[in-house]
């Protein structure tokens, strides 16, 4: 069983260049929008009360001088810690939340903060999903439940923009200053493992206005059963060892019953959003049959877009964007 691979023949030309070859994932099921709705009730959250006011802590600048803030905000008993560059403005802004891979917070989330700061965008790196072994150890419901929980964060961070949408803020110094939030120009971002809880709190919150997907795990239980990342094979090992299970086959047909719903399957809800899609050839860590399907799942819609990234391998890929061709992502927002 491989990941599959894609080839692109010029990345100027129109995206049905992409051919597959060795596309051995299983399809997932087709959902009925009933039962898509039925399964999206997981990220319900309770929203975040009005007499919560979380405090904004300076904690410095970035690359570009912009400055930045911890917020921490109460979800389902846990408290989540939000990284926020912001832009010196005092008009409305746009914003994007960003949900980093599984490495979590990276020197490559201060560049991305600080290159969207100098685009008066504000900039939320959200590190509210599981990256660590240890988050996997409880076997595949506990990931899953965490997995819910990063979703219902993001919502509960959207609660809050709408709730202070004219944060009064400190700069170095002491100098106070306000500026503003554009409430209907509320993003989400997503690289690597990160665009699971990107997508999916996307698909689940009517105010995301859009959402960029680099490298994104469109199929959950093939990627957890298949994808070559360290830290994903560690956790799978435990499972099949855990489970009795002794193929990855049997394993991503055990976790379709955990994970039940996927970017995959929340297309028909995406549609109505703006989405980017940044896909990677040859990818074994976010399996690229899976970037391949959601591409052709949304291609020739409206609202959607994509672009294909070189064949140097999945972080690589990733980092050279980040360092060197930045603006494939910020360009979007």
């Amino acid at each position: 069983m491989g990941a599959g691979k894609f080839i692109v023949a010029s990345i100027a030309a129109t995206f049905a260049m992409f051919s597959t070859v060795a596309a051995d994932a299983a399809p997932l099921p087709k959902l009925s929008a009933a039962e898509v709705a039925t399964r999206m009730k997981v990220y319900d959250h309770t929203p975040l009360s009005p007499s919560v006011k979380p405090a904004w802590n300076f904690i410095g600048s970035d690359l570009m001088g912009c400055s930045r803030y911890a917020v921490e905000l109460p979800v389902d008993g846990q408290n989540y810690r939000f990284v926020v560059h912001m832009p010196f403005q005092y008009r409305a802004i746009p914003v994007v939340i960003h949900v980093p891979t599984i490495e979590g917070y990276t020197t490559l989330e201060d560049e991305l903060g600080a290159e969207f700061c100098s685009r008066e965008v504000a900039f939320i790196m959200a590190d509210v999903q599981p990256n660590d072994v240890a988050d996997a150890l409880g076997g595949p419901a506990a990931l899953r439940e965490s997995m819910i929980r990063a979703v219902r964060a993001m919502r509960t961070m959207v609660d809050h923009l709408h709730q202070n949408q004219k944060p009064e803020l400190m700069l170095s110094g002491g100098i106070p200053y306000q500026t503003s939030f554009d409430l209907n120009r509320i993003s989400t971002l997503g690289i690597s493992n990160g665009t699971i809880t990107a997508a999916m709190t996307a698909a689940a919150d009517s105010r995301i206005h859009s959402t960029l997907l680099f490298a994104l795990l469109s199929n959950v239980p093939h990627a957890l059963a298949y994808s070559e990342n360290s830290k994903v094979e560690q956790i799978r090992r435990n499972w099949m060892s855990s489970l009795g299970i002794t193929s990855q086959s049997a394993l991503e047909t055990h976790l379709r019953s955990v994970f039940d719903i996927s970017p995959m399957d929340v297309t028909e809800l995406l549609k109505v959003k703006r989405v980017h899609q940044i896909l990677i050839n040859s990818d074994r860590i976010a399996p690229d049959v899976d970037q391949l399907a959601f591409y052709q799942e949304m291609d020739g819609e409206p609202n959607y877009t994509a672009q294909a990234r070189g064949s140097w391998g999945h972080v690589p890929t990733i980092v050279m964007t980040v360092l060197f061709d930045i603006g494939a992502i910020a360009g979007f927002f």
